[in-house]
């Protein structure tokens, strides 16, 4: 019975060909350029009455206010809730 095993797994096309790996199958290490870190930063400009958010260095997006008061509502009310998505996700890490 051993020798019908060892006549299944020698096939003359497998004891011909060597294995061979692909290009695309090679690991290739990342790049160490790349920023390991995002950073977002929340701006409430009261001179020109705009919020702006920007995302790695560059403007994401741009908020008009019709004045500073509402400027300022907004951008406390943005940073309440980023500090509860920590708050939200720190509880859902415990559990």
């Amino acid at each position: 019975m051993d020798n019908d095993k060892t006549k299944a797994t020698e096939s003359s096309a497998a004891a011909s060909e060597p294995l061979v790996l692909r290009p695309e199958w090679e690991y290739k290490p990342k790049d160490l350029d790349e920023p390991k870190q995002s950073k977002f930063v929340l701006t409430h400009h009261e001179d020109t009455h705009e919020i702006t958010l920007h995302v790695n260095g560059e403007e994401y997006r741009k908020f008009k206010c019709k004045d500073n008061l509402s400027g300022s509502i907004k951008f406390h009310e943005g940073l309440d809730k980023v500090l509860g998505l920590f708050r939200d996700w720190k509880f859902y890490d415990k559990n």
